[in-house]
Protein backbone atom coordinates (compact mmCIF):
# COMPACT_ATOMS: atom_id res chain seq x y z
CA UNK A 1 0.00 0.00 0.00
CA UNK A 2 2.63 2.52 0.84
CA UNK A 3 4.19 1.95 -2.93
CA UNK A 4 0.75 2.50 -4.84
CA UNK A 5 -1.82 3.66 -3.02
CA UNK A 6 -3.87 3.89 -6.01
CA UNK A 7 -3.72 0.04 -6.45
CA UNK A 8 -4.98 -1.27 -3.13
CA UNK A 9 -6.95 1.81 -2.52
CA UNK A 10 -10.14 -0.88 -2.35
CA UNK A 11 -8.81 -3.22 -0.03
CA UNK A 12 -7.69 -0.62 2.63
CA UNK A 13 -9.63 2.29 4.42
CA UNK A 14 -8.13 5.35 4.75
CA UNK A 15 -6.69 4.98 7.68
CA UNK A 16 -4.73 1.94 6.93
CA UNK A 17 -6.74 -0.60 8.06
CA UNK A 18 -8.04 -3.59 5.84
CA UNK A 19 -11.57 -3.27 4.77
CA UNK A 20 -13.87 -6.66 5.00
CA UNK A 21 -14.52 -9.30 2.79
CA UNK A 22 -17.48 -8.79 0.27
CA UNK A 23 -20.45 -10.71 1.22
CA UNK A 24 -21.71 -13.11 -1.36
CA UNK A 25 -25.45 -13.70 -0.97
CA UNK A 26 -27.29 -16.64 -2.91
CA UNK A 27 -30.70 -16.49 -4.91
CA UNK A 28 -32.30 -17.90 -2.57
CA UNK A 29 -31.96 -15.23 0.26
CA UNK A 30 -33.16 -12.58 -2.35
CA UNK A 31 -36.42 -14.75 -3.17
CA UNK A 32 -36.66 -14.60 0.76
CA UNK A 33 -36.83 -11.24 1.45
CA UNK A 34 -39.37 -10.72 -1.61
CA UNK A 35 -42.00 -13.58 -0.47
CA UNK A 36 -42.50 -14.70 3.05
CA UNK A 37 -41.96 -17.99 3.42
CA UNK A 38 -45.70 -19.43 4.18
CA UNK A 39 -46.60 -17.75 0.98
CA UNK A 40 -43.75 -20.09 -0.48
CA UNK A 41 -45.02 -23.41 1.62
CA UNK A 42 -48.81 -22.64 0.14
CA UNK A 43 -47.82 -21.76 -3.25
CA UNK A 44 -48.19 -25.41 -6.28
CA UNK A 45 -45.39 -26.65 -6.77
CA UNK A 46 -45.65 -27.74 -10.84
CA UNK A 47 -41.68 -27.41 -11.43
CA UNK A 48 -39.75 -25.35 -12.95
CA UNK A 49 -40.54 -22.81 -16.32
CA UNK A 50 -38.77 -20.37 -17.99
CA UNK A 51 -39.66 -16.62 -17.66
CA UNK A 52 -38.66 -16.14 -21.56
CA UNK A 53 -39.98 -18.14 -24.29
CA UNK A 54 -36.67 -19.14 -26.29
CA UNK A 55 -38.05 -19.44 -29.99
CA UNK A 56 -35.61 -20.98 -32.59
CA UNK A 57 -34.91 -19.11 -35.52
CA UNK A 58 -33.66 -20.47 -38.72
CA UNK A 59 -29.70 -20.97 -39.61
CA UNK A 60 -28.24 -20.06 -42.92
CA UNK A 61 -26.11 -21.91 -44.68
CA UNK A 62 -23.77 -20.32 -47.06
CA UNK A 63 -22.23 -22.73 -49.96
CA UNK A 64 -19.17 -21.82 -51.01
CA UNK A 65 -18.28 -21.99 -55.12
CA UNK A 66 -15.21 -24.06 -56.33
CA UNK A 67 -13.25 -23.58 -59.01
CA UNK A 68 -12.94 -26.93 -61.10
CA UNK A 69 -10.94 -25.84 -63.53
CA UNK A 70 -8.01 -27.53 -63.51
CA UNK A 71 -4.62 -24.93 -63.72
CA UNK A 72 -1.59 -25.67 -65.93
CA UNK A 73 1.31 -25.33 -64.10
CA UNK A 74 3.97 -23.21 -65.37
CA UNK A 75 7.95 -23.13 -66.63
CA UNK A 76 10.39 -22.83 -64.08
CA UNK A 77 7.45 -22.46 -61.34
CA UNK A 78 9.01 -22.60 -57.96
CA UNK A 79 8.15 -25.39 -55.12
CA UNK A 80 5.06 -23.22 -53.41
CA UNK A 81 3.83 -22.69 -56.83
CA UNK A 82 3.49 -25.71 -57.89
CA UNK A 83 2.30 -27.27 -54.59
CA UNK A 84 -0.47 -24.63 -54.59
CA UNK A 85 -0.89 -25.70 -58.18
CA UNK A 86 -1.10 -29.54 -57.64
CA UNK A 87 -3.38 -28.99 -54.22
CA UNK A 88 -5.75 -27.23 -56.36
CA UNK A 89 -6.13 -29.66 -59.29
CA UNK A 90 -5.91 -32.63 -56.63
CA UNK A 91 -8.69 -30.72 -55.02
CA UNK A 92 -10.74 -30.08 -57.93
CA UNK A 93 -10.38 -33.73 -59.37
CA UNK A 94 -11.79 -35.17 -55.84
CA UNK A 95 -14.74 -32.47 -56.11
CA UNK A 96 -15.19 -33.89 -60.07
CA UNK A 97 -15.31 -37.42 -58.66
CA UNK A 98 -17.86 -36.88 -56.35
CA UNK A 99 -20.28 -34.62 -58.29
CA UNK A 100 -20.00 -37.81 -61.01
CA UNK A 101 -20.89 -40.49 -58.52
CA UNK A 102 -23.65 -38.06 -56.71
CA UNK A 103 -25.41 -37.70 -60.43
CA UNK A 104 -24.93 -41.05 -61.72
CA UNK A 105 -27.31 -42.23 -59.25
Amino acid sequence: MDRDPESYKHYFNPDGSRKPPIRMTTFSSKIQKEIPKRELNRMRKDGWKPAVKVVPTKTRTYITKRSITILKTPKNATRKVYNKIWMHNSRAKQYIKKLKEKNAT
